[in-house]
């Protein structure tokens, strides 16, 4: 549940940042699940995957042996510029093959496609509803938890007329 509250606060932080998510949150169909991916890739709410090596292998030339603990890092991975074109930027249509966010293998999240409906059918009611992020004058403060990325709070306000806005 917190990763998915979480998720769509980061969803909609990546909307302020990036107008071409918020459009497509409030077009809604498949532009609007793309974006949630896309989203859910700059700014993944997990951060960690830990693993324990179960037999000696090697990783980038580096020795792992059996029984280390690994972790995964998602959001550098995320953001490898090896797996991923101009990673820091918001591409609607990129290529999801490499995305991380919610594992890979055997060890992809269960729960993925109900998260990410949720997430979608939350951030994008509110985008429809003129819901914007109106981040905090010292920017957005995150929880310290380790091997997650969750905002203490995200400030929303809603558009209710040319030139006019509430809280």
């Amino acid at each position: 549940v917190e990763n998915v509250a979480t998720g769509a606060a980061s969803v909609l932080l990546v909307a302020h940042r990036f107008p071409e998510a918020g459009a497509a949150l409030e077009a809604g169909g498949a532009d609007a699940a793309a974006a949630v991916s896309e989203a859910l890739r700059l700014d993944s709410p997990a951060q960690l995957i830990p693993r324990i090596a179960r037999r000696p292998t090697e990783l980038r030339g580096h020795p792992v042996g059996e029984g280390m603990p690994v972790f995964l890092a998602l959001g550098a991975a995320n953001r490898d510029p090896e797996a991923f074109d101009a990673p820091d930027d918001f591409r609607l249509a990129r290529d999801r093959a490499a995305v991380l966010t919610f594992g890979a293998g055997r060890h992809y999240c269960l729960g993925a496609g109900l998260a990410e409906a949720q997430i979608r059918a939350m951030t994008s009611r509110l985008r429809r509803g003129g819901h914007e992020v109106e981040p905090p004058p010292g920017g957005v403060r995150y929880r310290r938890r380790t091997g997650h990325r969750w905002p203490e709070a995200l400030p929303l306000r809603r558009r209710t007329g040319p030139g006019h806005t509430s809280r």
